[in-house]
């Protein structure tokens, strides 16, 4: 009896396991990318922020990578550190919607930030992300 009960629980578990990973994988790569981007701007990670934004001109794109990591690395901690004092930190960030325009090359995201404890007066935050198709990858368009 014991083991027959155990194996069930095996199987929902199985099942259950396949249906979140189906639905985590339905995700649209511009949704990744918007979420991936916010958090890795509460995280201050410099190098996930310079790799999911897009930089237009590509015959000075070291260079204006460069200077984006500069000031990305200037102020990344300084927002980090005042969401952690602020607002406890960063829970999660999720979509909320999203709309690809016609042309499938830019979408327009819009993303829930829940704050592990109230930050100006709410416990979330939704901001609206730009991102553009470059060649095979999506890429936010920032607002710095």
């Amino acid at each position: 009896m014991l083991k027959r009960l155990f194996n069930l629980f095996s199987v929902v578990t199985l099942v259950l396991s396949v249906f979140t990973i189906a639905a985590c994988s339905d995700s649209k790569p511009y949704e990744k990318v918007a979420v991936t981007y916010m958090e890795a701007v509460f995280q201050a990670d410099t190098d996930t922020v310079l790799d999911t934004i897009y930089i237009k001109d590509k015959r000075s794109e070291k260079e204006q990578r460069k200077k984006a990591e500069e000031k990305l690395n200037a102020f990344l901690p300084e927002v980090a550190k005042d969401m952690e004092a602020k607002a406890g930190g960063v829970k999660s960030v999720e979509v909320l919607k999203s709309e690809l325009n016609e042309a499938q090359d830019t979408a327009k995201v819009t993303v829930q930030i829940n704050y592990k404890k109230k930050f100006n007066n709410a416990t979330n935050e939704k901001v609206t992300l730009t991102v553009v198709k470059v060649e095979e990858d999506w890429k936010v368009i920032p607002n710095l």
